[in-house]
Parts: C-alpha cells; sequence; structure tokens
C-alpha cells in the first residue's frame, strides 16, 4: 500500500478492509496510555505538510501493496533484521553479495543498525529496501488525535521519524519481541509507536507474539 499525505497523494487507492481493521486495533491500543503530556492542534499544525513525499514516487502496483499474503493472491516480503551487528567491512561485504544475488516475485526489506542505514541506502540496489529498527515516541504523550507526533530534541540516544525521514528510509520495525522483553515495551507503547510512524507515513513491519527464550 502506498503511503499518502493530504497535498501529495490524492489518488491513492482506498484502504482495504483489513487495513481498516488493522487501524482500528492499533487506535484502541493507544488509548489507554497514563498522560505525562498532551499533543495540542497547534502543535500538531505547525509540522511539516510535505512528509515523506519521497514514498510517493512511482512504483508498479505489486510493490505499492505491500502485502505479504492475502488470501493467496499478494507477494511474500522477506525481513533481514541485522539487529545490533556489524561493522563497516562486515556490512560492505553483506550488501555487495546482496546485490551480487537475484530476486523474483519476492520483497525484501533489511534492517541494519542505525549507524549503517545511509550506507545501505546509499548502495543496496532494488528491489531492496530498508527499515529503521525503531522510532522514538515519548511514552506519556497523550494525543486526542492519535498522531502522537513526538518532539526531536533532549532524548538521548533515540532516533527520530524526522531523521529516518531525512535518510529517505521507507520501513520500520516496532515492537520486536526484544523491544518488549528487554526495554519493557507494552502493547500500549507499541501502538503508539505504530500510530506515529504511519502518521509520517512509513510502511511499518509490526511484530507481535514471539517471545524471547
Amino acid at each position: 500500500r502506498r503511503a499518502t499525505n493530504a497535498g501529495v497523494d490524492d489518488a491513492a487507492p482506498p484502504a482495504r478492509a483489513t487495513d481498516r481493521a488493522n487501524d482500528a486495533a492499533m487506535t484502541a491500543m493507544t488509548r489507554v496510555a497514563t498522560p505525562t503530556r498532551v499533543a495540542t492542534p497547534a502543535r500538531d499544525a505547525t509540522k511539516r505538510t510535505t512528509r515523506c513525499r519521497w514514498l510517493t514516487r512511482p512504483r508498479d502496483d505489486d510493490a505499492r501493496r505491500r502485502v505479504a499474503t492475502n488470501a493467496g493472491n499478494g507477494r511474500f516480503i522477506v525481513g533481514g533484521n541485522w539487529k545490533c551487528n556489524g561493522t563497516r567491512a562486515s556490512v560492505k561485504t553483506l550488501i555487495e553479495e546482496l546485490n551480487a544475488g537475484e530476486l523474483r516475485d519476492v520483497d525484501v526489506v533489511v534492517a541494519p543498525p542505525f549507524l549503517f542505514l545511509d550506507e545501505a541506502t546509499e548502495t543496496l540496489k532494488a528491489p531492496y529496501e530498508v527499515a529503521a529498527q525503531n522510532c522514538w515516541v515519548e511514552p506519556g504523550l497523550v494525543d486526542p488525535t492519535h498522531h502522537y507526533d513526538s518532539d526531536t530534541g533532549a532524548f538521548t540516544g533515540e532516533v527520530s521519524a524526522e531523521m529516518l525521514e531525512d535518510l529517505r528510509i521507507p520501513w520500520v520495525i516496532l515492537g520486536h519481541s526484544e523491544r518488549r522483553n528487554l526495554f519493557n515495551e507494552s502493547n500500549e507503547f507499541v501502538g503508539k509507536k505504530v500510530a506515529h510512524a504511519r502518521f509520517h507515513g512509513f510502511f511499518v513491519v509490526v511484530c507481535v507474539g514471539e517471545k524471547l527464550g
């Protein structure tokens, strides 16, 4: 499915029933967070209106749909999460090996560590696409619009949606079992992250159900 933004891509196809159901579930999931700060309409109005314009670049219909499996007629998505692994040398070698391969009838998304996102974006060839492994959201932010559009600023060690947009990263992984189990991310917090990422136009890989060990 193609990411859309007001005034950017008014010709996008209508959302499928499964998309609407998923959106409703995520919206419900994000309603129960404990409030510490409330977003205001004035604050949201200052955000850029050209968010993720590059995500609407022309693509074939199958690539835009981004369906892993849908009643047997969708394309498969293969995800490669590099986690907290790699050096400049090993990442360069891996990218060269991926570029030398041949892919047919499958979409492949790789998620390097943040330090190597720029290199992967610049050097991986199509049809490979790149995902970030996380995206910052303020845990206690309450937003009646359910956009949870967090500020950049004094959040040491975090990576914002605006940073990922600047690197032209189209995908993000959220809710991974390691984030849930090692960093205590709850369903409610993951729901906020998903709503925030979708508001910024990212394709989202939402991880659910898996436990470490």
